[in-house]
């Protein structure tokens, strides 16, 4: 049985700090649900990824690594796996509008988010 699982790939290290904390303390830790694009320095701006037309699984992707990759300037690849409420057949929709199918499933790929929404490709 698995008590705990602590998304990223990495993990992010003051995350695992926080959680470890928590534990220790005895409670069971939370990782909030909330999409990575509330962590990014291009929320809002006509810089964000999807604004340019590039895919970017942030809309979709569980928060807590910083938004790492987009403050790099590389869009969100989905490393930390898909919110529990979202909306991938919008989503996917949009998604569509960008690439081609091969190129979206390529992504999808990447972190095994593909199979986390294989029913509405």
């Amino acid at each position: 049985k698995v008590d705990l699982t602590i998304p990223g790939c990495p993990i992010n290290g003051e995350e695992f700090l926080r959680l470890a904390e928590e534990l220790l303390k005895g409670k069971i830790p939370q990782i909030p649900e909330k999409p990575v694009c509330t962590e990014c320095p291009h929320q809002g701006k006509e810089t964000c990824f999807l604004r340019k037309k590039q895919p970017c699984f942030g809309t979709i992707t569980l928060a807590g690594c910083g938004a790492v990759c987009p403050a790099a300037e590389f869009p969100c690849y989905g490393c930390r796996g898909t919110l529990k409420n979202i909306n991938p057949a919008g989503f996917l929709g949009i998604l569509k509008k960008m690439r081609s199918a091969e190129e979206i499933n390529a992504n999808l790929e990447i972190f095994g988010i593909k199979d986390e929404l294989e029913k509405f490709l």
